[in-house]
């Protein structure tokens, strides 16, 4: 029987899974989360009062700041409330109920996306991000 001991680092080094760091006060899936721990798509990632975490996937790296509640989802984050702060390279969208913030190329862009009390902000500083707003069919009978 051969074992094999490999960073959590290591291990997430693909599309769909990225790394997750945090200087405690984070909770992942409503759980404590390791101060280092793999993240998987579906993963549900809260950073309490006075605490951030930073995720790594591979291409982008996301500062999820205090008070921010984000799903991953591999080449996309649903933030339910909070402020992120991401560097891209492989044009990693923000989802924020109907609206998506995408970078509009593959090169590296920094924005920073913020949902605080249903107000959404928005700041690109290196390199462009698109809006797309996708609206509510509304269903008549």
């Amino acid at each position: 029987m051969i074992i094999v001991i490999a960073p959590v680092s290591l291990a997430a080094r693909t599309a769909d899974r990225a790394v997750l760091r945090s200087d405690g006060g984070t909770w992942m899936n409503g759980n404590p989360a390791l101060n280092t721990i793999a993240v998987f798509p579906d993963t549900l990632i809260q950073t309490q009062k006075g605490h951030s975490a930073k995720i790594e996937a591979d291409g982008s790296s996301v500062m999820v700041q205090p008070e921010t509640m984000v799903q991953f989802e591999a080449d996309e984050l649903v933030l339910d409330h909070g402020s992120l702060q991401l560097n891209t390279s492989r044009e990693m969208r923000v989802r924020i109920g109907c609206i998506t913030v995408v970078p509009v190329t593959s090169d590296l862009t920094q924005y920073d996306v913020t949902d605080l009390n249903g107000k959404i902000k928005v700041v690109a500083y290196k390199n462009d991000v698109r809006i797309h707003y996708q609206s509510a069919a509304i269903r008549r009978s």
